[in-house]
């Protein structure tokens, strides 16, 4: 019996065998089938009726009759912790810092791995996964993309936010000729996108169902439709941001602007910074995507908020900051030029309206209010599916504290040794091909390469493990790179020796081993032999058994092309 529930299972089986075949997921991080228990993880912790103390159930024999705990509140705060444990001492971050920079949580590092191979199509499709109207918010604000670049430290910072130009232009380019256009996307900023006047705004004539034969591969896959309408009062960053990700979540959208162009405080950057045809080519691209604008459109007068909340399913509000007397026109609460909401789901009093941008913090910065409404475009989805309006995931992450020079030096040894590339064709221009391939060889890579494929972050997210719970001098991480296929981080291992079993069952001649004794204990290679020699055979099977990442497949072949990142 498990948690009072009767299971049958062969002689021989396991504790961990009956629990699965009940359908419970109790958290291995040592063990594979096909190897033998390790129990050196102590997370898959289970407790026997009568006994006094918690046994691994990967290697506990089941037998008739037993009683087993394993969902309980003792038990899971025994795995909890056991996962706490592994955290303090494990040196690796599952993020690069220039991610927790970035407002839109960009794979940033991804989109470099593949710029540098020359994958531009799918380093298309990780900005645009993540930001809206990309060309334009690229030229915005470089410092924000750059503040957090660990190669500042070694040199001069990557150069992230032309990196994302670079992308992005080659997406308008492909979109605006059909074609794949490499050799031209750093100059997509100089062609004509098309006016966004009244007409072309009116996507009432596209079939947002087929926006992608129209756009070429410049936009993610939308959705199916959801049957759901969104209305977006205010055509600024905020609200053409949120109508981007709601779009691509399958909701019908219409947005009301006040003014005769869409696009707010956009459209005062100055044409030096941001040529007015790739704000029209971005829009375009919203029209495609099935985005209806209605232009010279004033929420109070033209239509009436109980309008809004009559015709439309959800309603946000991003207008900008408001006098008084639009505020009285809206009929929500709000003071100073500011509407009331909820700091975290951005709704507002009035059921199924909602607010984000400068509506609710007026900072006069587009690509918070950009960053505002993809948050608030998150929220409303939620609200539309009908579950709990919790707002945006705050994922459990490792973090490190600030590098030793030994360990930026380790960092640094696999990365480009160039400096810093700028654009050759003058101020304002972009990136050519051999220009981006370059810059995005110097990104060190310091986020994890096996990020979605790591278990330890999976359970440690699922049992509300506290990294910071025990404290003490950490591992230094060290990179380590002597294999074609596979990187090995010697501070990210757990000591699982999965990797060793895995080379021994291969016949890999020399293999893995450990060294050294209690918290000097280490994997490594005999006879101080390369990684590439010890395996030769075995190199991809044991990146793929690791289960955090100590050992990762390389690169490319670390993730599949065009994950997707959606909200």
């Amino acid at each position: 019996m498990i948690d009072n529930q009767a299971v049958n299972v062969p002689v021989g089986a396991t504790l961990l065998d009956a629990a699965r075949r009940l359908g419970i997921d109790v958290p291995t991080l040592c063990w594979q089938e096909g190897c033998r228990p390790n129990t050196t993880c102590m997370v898959c912790l289970m407790k026997i009726e009568g006994a006094d103390r918690l046994v691994p159930s990967c290697a506990t024999v089941a037998e008739d009759g037993l009683c087993v705990e394993s969902e309980t509140d003792e038990v899971r705060q025994a795995r909890r912790t056991a996962l706490e444990l592994l955290l303090s001492d494990h040196a690796g971050e599952c993020r690069a810092p220039c991610q927790y920079a970035d407002p839109f949580d960009t794979d940033v590092p991804g989109m470099m791995r593949q710029i540098a191979v020359g994958r531009i199509e799918e380093a298309a499709a990780t900005v645009r996964e993540a930001m809206p109207f990309a060309a334009v918010l690229a030229r915005l604000g470089p410092d924000v993309y750059e503040g957090g670049c660990r190669r500042g430290a070694v040199d001069e910072p990557a150069g992230i936010g032309l990196l994302k130009r670079y992308v992005a232009d080659w997406g308008l380019a492909s979109a605006r000729d059909g074609t794949p256009a490499r050799r031209r996307c750093h100059n997509a900023g100089t062609h004509d996108a098309g006016s966004h006047d009244a007409r072309s705004h009116d996507a009432g004539t596209h079939d947002a169902g087929t926006h992608s034969t129209e756009t070429g591969s410049v936009l993610p896959p939308r959705d199916p439709a959801s049957g759901k309408r969104v209305v977006v009062v205010g055509g600024g960053p905020a609200g053409l941001s949120a109508a981007y990700f709601l779009s691509l979540r399958g909701h019908a959208c219409t947005v009301y602007e006040t003014h005769k162009k869409a696009g707010g405080m956009l459209l005062d950057v100055p044409p030096a910074q941001l040529s007015p045809n790739v704000l029209d080519a971005e829009i375009a691209l919203l029209v495609r995507l099935g985005v209806r604008f209605e232009l010279n459109t004033m929420v109070g007068r033209t239509a009436t908020m109980a309008d809004l909340r009559r015709d439309f399913d959800a309603v946000l509000v991003a207008a900008g900051r408001l006098d008084q007397d639009a505020m009285r026109l809206l009929g929500l609460a709000g003071n100073d030029g500011r509407l009331q909401v909820s700091a975290s789901t951005h709704e507002t009093e009035a059921d199924g309206v909602f607010a984000a941008g400068d509506v609710v913090r007026p900072r006069g910065q587009a690509l918070r209010a950009a960053a505002d409404g993809k948050a608030a475009a998150y929220c409303i989805d939620q609200y539309l599916r009908g579950g709990p309006v919790t707002g945006l995931p705050r994922l459990a992450t490792l973090r490190l504290s600030r590098p030793g020079p030994d360990e930026l030096a380790a960092m640094a040894a696999d990365a480009s040794s160039a400096g810093r590339v700028e654009p050759n064709g003058g101020p304002g221009a972009g990136l050519t091909d051999e220009e981006a391939c370059a810059e995005a060889r110097r990104c060190l890579s310091c986020d994890c390469e096996k990020l979605d494929g790591c278990r330890l972050r999976r359970y440690a997210e699922a049992y509300g493990a506290d990294a910071s719970r025990y404290r003490g001098p950490r591992r230094r991480t060290q990179r380590l790179h002597p294999h074609p296929d596979i990187t090995f981080q010697s501070g990210k291992c757990i000591l699982c020796g999965l990797c060793i079993q895995i080379a021994k069952r291969a016949g890999e001649p020399l293999g893995l081993t450990f060294a050294g004794r209690g918290f000097e204990m280490r994997v490594t290679t005999p006879f101080d032999a390369s990684l590439a020699e010890a395996l030769k055979d075995a190199a991809r099977e044991c990146a793929e058994a690791c289960p955090t990442g100590a050992l990762a497949l390389r690169g490319m072949e670390a993730k599949p092309p065009c994950q997707s990142r959606r909200i």
